[in-house]
């Protein structure tokens, strides 16, 4: 089973400084990756953040420069991200226009509701699908922003 990426409340930082379309390093500004989990910690793991144009865009969904990358690692001396560019099927894009503010925030991505979906349906016991009919004993409440979802969750296989 796939391991679900880690996430933080209200996980949104700055670049300090442009990224052209090759860069895996970038500069944030200062303070601001003391708030990221470190994915080198024990138990957490990479996880995907979206990158994206603030100044033009309320948000990473309008800006068709969009780009998801993985964070691998962190420096809070140094104020850097090491990052896997291009995730989830996006393209490295130059993220370095003069004037603009580009924001990094920690948000749910396809491959989250993937894992997500793949724990809360999978039987890692039996390595099946959980479909016995009348298996549902658990919902779990996931809030989406305003929205809130009710997703079946099992707390046992009996099938």
């Amino acid at each position: 089973m796939a391991k679900i990426d880690p996430a933080w409340n209200f996980g949104k930082i700055q670049l300090s400084a442009g990224v052209d379309t090759t860069d895996t390093t970038f500069n944030i500004v200062a303070g601001e990756v003391a708030t990221m989990l470190d994915p080198t910690a024990s138990g957490l793991g990479p996880y995907n953040i979206v990158i994206y144009d603030a100044t033009t865009y309320a948000g990473p969904e309008d800006d068709p420069s969009r780009e998801i990358v993985r964070v691998t690692d962190l420096d809070t001396t140094n104020n850097t991200l090491t990052v896997t560019r291009a995730q989830e099927s996006t393209t490295a894009s130059a993220h370095d226009t003069t004037g603009k503010v580009y924001k990094l925030i920690r948000a749910m991505t396809a491959v989250d509701w993937d894992k997500l979906r793949e724990f809360v349906f999978y039987d890692t016991g039996t390595g099946t699908t959980k479909t016995t009919p009348g298996a549902v004993n658990k919902w779990f409440k996931i809030d989406v922003g305003a929205a809130s979802y009710w997703v079946p969750g099992y707390t046992s296989q009996t099938s």
